[in-house]
């Protein structure tokens, strides 16, 4: 199961990301790759409420699916991946790397990027929720122990 999640999410370039702050949820439509190591990076401008969110409380949240390769009357096939993850911090060359991958896969975000305030964001996978249609979900922790849920 874990390794569809993966390829699940290495498939998609888009997601949902959530964050909180002081009680406050936020939700934002990121361009993203994912990496080795369960971990997923994007881009954000520092003075981002979800960049600021993610500075003062790094638990987030990433919403994953893929309703673009369903057809419109196989909507309830569709696959929904909850991952949750905290911000972890990178070195230059893992920065580097994130950048350059970020670009390869979404070369609409260079301007976003090249911009003195674009940080990149790392967010490290503690656990995911795979819901497949509509009644049948299974939880994963990155070391592979899978729970399905009712």
């Amino acid at each position: 199961m874990l390794n569809k999640i993966r390829t699940m999410a290495r498939e998609a370039d888009v997601c949902v990301l959530a964050t909180c702050r002081d009680g406050a949820a936020h939700c934002s439509l990121m361009a993203y790759v994912a990496g080795e190591d369960d971990r997923f990076y994007m881009v954000a401008s520092a003075g981002s409420k979800k960049y600021q969110n993610l500075e003062a409380n790094p638990r987030a949240s990433l919403l994953i699916d893929d309703r673009d390769r369903q057809p419109k009357s196989g909507r309830g096939d569709i696959s929904a991946l909850t991952v949750s993850a905290f911000r972890r911090d990178m070195s230059g060359d893992e920065e580097k790397v994130a950048l350059a991958r970020l670009l390869e896969r979404h070369p609409r975000i260079r301007a976003l990027a090249s911009r003195p305030e674009a940080r990149i964001v790392c967010l490290k996978a503690s656990g995911y929720l795979l819901a497949q249609g509509v009644d049948k979900a299974t939880y994963v922790d990155p070391a592979g122990e899978e729970a399905k849920k009712p």
